[in-house]
C-alpha cells in the first residue's frame, strides 16, 4: 500500500514538473511570435486586377454621373490615374474650391455687417482690419463721348486738385 501512495506521489510531482515546464516555455519568447510580425508587415495582395490601369474611367464608371464628375476635376482619364490619388487627396482637392467660395461669402457678408450662423467671430474681425484706400478712381467717364461733346464741354478739371477753396 505504501508503494502505491509514493507511486502516486512520485506521478503526481512528475506532472507538476512538467506543467512548469511546460508554463515556463510558454513565457519565453520564441521565434513564433517575430514571424507573425513578419506576416503583418507583408504588404497586403489584392490578388490579381481584373482590368488595365489603362483602362478608361469613362467605361468602368459609365452609370455614376457622379464619379465621372470627380475623375473631370481631378484630370484623370485612365485607372493608373486615378490610383496616383489617396482618398484624402480626392477629399481635400474636392472641398478646397468649396472652402474658398465660403470664405468669400463669409467676407462679403462682413463687409456689409452681416454674417452666417454662428460666424460672428469672423465678421467682427474682418470689419477690425485695417482700410487702405485707392490711388487711383476710375469711373466710367466715357472719355471717347468727351470728344463728340467738344462744343458743349465748358468745364474740364485738368488739375488732380480736388479740395474746395
Amino acid at each position: 500500500m505504501l508503494r502505491k501512495y509514493l507511486n502516486l506521489e512520485l506521478i503526481a510531482m512528475s506532472k507538476k514538473k512538467s506543467a512548469k515546464k511546460t508554463s515556463k516555455s510558454a513565457k519565453k519568447p520564441t521565434g513564433k511570435k517575430s514571424s507573425v510580425k513578419k506576416k503583418a508587415a507583408k504588404k497586403i495582395s489584392l490578388g490579381r486586377p481584373t482590368v488595365t490601369a489603362e483602362e478608361k474611367l469613362f467605361m468602368l464608371f459609365h452609370e455614376d454621373y457622379e464619379a465621372r464628375q470627380v475623375f473631370e476635376f481631378l484630370r484623370a482619364e485612365t485607372v493608373g490615374d486615378l490610383e496616383q490619388h489617396s482618398p484624402q487627396d480626392i477629399i481635400h482637392r474636392l472641398s478646397r474650391p468649396i472652402r474658398e467660395t465660403v470664405d468669400r461669402i463669409r467676407s462679403k457678408l462682413a463687409d456689409r455687417n452681416r454674417c452666417l450662423a454662428d460666424d460672428e467671430q469672423f465678421a467682427a474681425d474682418i470689419s477690425h482690419r485695417a482700410i487702405h484706400f485707392a490711388l487711383f478712381v476710375f469711373e466710367d467717364a466715357q472719355m471717347l463721348n468727351l470728344v463728340g461733346e467738344g462744343v458743349g464741354v465748358t468745364f474740364v478739371i485738368v488739375l488732380g486738385d480736388a479740395e474746395q477753396d
